[in-house]
């Protein structure tokens, strides 16, 4: 018997700041986007673009995980800030120059949709084991980027980002 399921979602995104209450911290700007069509690599390669200071990055998505065997077998999988994706063995990628952020952008702009997915099960796999289940990544619906800027306080950068 197949069920087909027609859901009308209403994303959110956006836009938020935390920590920058704190004297030690700069604060983290959290970029928030709906990926309907699965693939965030725009999306990345604009934010990697648009920022121009230096700041550490990470990224995370949130979507569905599947089983192979069994296609009704699904997961929803949330992001966190413990399970980002790893970009050279690292959660958080300093971008504190301009090789460096020529380097995330080539990074993430030589990258397919099947690599990303496999770093986002990676990264996921660390703190749920998937594999083990036999769950795999299966669609992006949100990608969710962290940039904490380390020259200064995010609401600098929320300034310099306006129109």
């Amino acid at each position: 018997m197949n069920f087909n399921f027609y859901v009308t979602l209403n994303f959110r995104e956006g836009i938020g700041k935390y920590g920058t209450g704190y004297e030690h911290s700069n604060g983290v700007l959290v970029l928030t986007k709906s990926i309907p069509t699965g693939n965030p690599i725009d999306f990345i390669l604009t934010v990697i673009d648009t920022i121009n200071i230096p700041f550490i990055f990470s990224i995370d998505f949130a979507g569905f995980f599947r089983k192979s065997s069994q296609k009704s077998t699904i997961k929803f999988e949330f992001p966190s800030p413990n399970s980002t994706l790893s970009i050279k063995e690292n959660q958080h990628f300093y971008v504190n120059s301009t090789e460096k952020r020529e380097w995330l952008y080539n990074f993430f702009e030589n990258s397919n949709l099947n690599e990303i997915k496999l770093s986002w099960q990676s990264s996921h796999d660390d703190v749920g084991l998937f594999s083990a289940s036999g769950l795999h990544a299966d669609k992006i619906i949100t990608c969710i980027i962290y940039v904490e800027p380390i020259s200064v306080k995010v609401d600098h950068l929320l300034k310099c980002l306006e129109y």
